[in-house]
């Protein structure tokens, strides 16, 4: 589908953005490699990827799914290592690489929780924790990433009703929450957004969800893809969605929905 070719597009241009080189002290230094060091000794890396990189005798800057930025040299903007085979749970010292922008640790086997200090990030714009064995619930304080631009958890097995704080992302484009377990309603409050919401793509597909379609979804300027498929929502489908005039992919099937559907 082409929104999910945005996503990556967009994932490829946050990894690759530069900066002017300017100094950073050692002590900051430390912190990013104590945490990449946490990270790693939570891992079983049964591939050896980590293992065989991730050493003394390589700058870390040099490991392999880290990069550093070109502004601040010695601090860690991006931790990507997608379908490298990890097995463990994530580390909460990854919270401490604050100049991190990308985190992108799909398809890696993952289990575990969503550390809450993952909110700590303030420089985040992308989050991709998609298709592992993630469980818990969804933090609440992802929704302190104000400046996040994606935030990607589809196919893990997270649980719980999905937070209020989330209405706090006004810079989210790609909101994906498919693939899992996730119960409760979804308010109204959810959608308590502006009218500069940039939200284009937004799954909650394949969960447990229940209630109605809250009518507020439908003040989403943005908006091009709603999947709510394969839940169990019921009521009306809010005569709001079809006012939406840049909606190019609605999503409904196999619900409880009933009444009519707006002319």
């Amino acid at each position: 589908m082409a929104p999910l070719s945005l996503l990556h597009l967009a994932l490829l241009i946050m990894a690759s953005s530069l900066f002017t080189p300017t100094p950073v002290s050692a002590s900051n230094a430390t912190d990013d490699l104590s945490a990449l060091l946490a990270f790693k000794d939570r891992l079983s890396d049964p591939g050896g990827v980590l293992r065989g990189n991730w050493t003394a005798s390589t700058p870390y800057c040099g490991w392999v799914g880290v990069s550093c930025g070109h502004r601040h040299r010695l601090r860690v903007t991006a931790l990507a290592l997608p379908g490298v085979q990890l097995v463990g749970a994530l580390s909460p010292e990854l919270g401490n690489l604050s100049f991190l922008s990308v985190l992108n640790l799909s398809d890696t086997a993952l289990t575990g929780q969503i550390p809450t200090s993952l909110g700590k990030l303030p420089r985040l714009l992308s989050l991709d924790l998609s298709s592992n064995y993630l469980s818990g619930i969804v933090p609440a304080s992802l929704g302190n990433l104000t400046k996040l631009e994606i935030l990607n958890l589809d196919s893990n097995n997270l649980t719980g009703e999905i937070p209020h704080e989330l209405r706090n992302l006004q810079s989210v484009g790609f909101l994906i929450l498919s693939r899992n377990d996730l119960s409760g309603p979804m308010t109204q409050g959810l959608f308590n957004r502006t009218s500069q919401s940039q939200l284009s793509f937004f799954s909650l597909a394949y969960n447990s969800l229940t209630g109605n379609i809250p009518s507020a979804i439908g003040v989403l300027p943005n908006l091009q893809v709603l999947e709510l498929s394969r839940n169990q929502l019921s009521g009306q489908i809010p005569s709001s969605l079809f006012n939406m005039s840049n909606l190019l992919g609605l999503y409904l099937s196999q619900n409880n929905l009933s009444g009519p559907v707006p002319d």
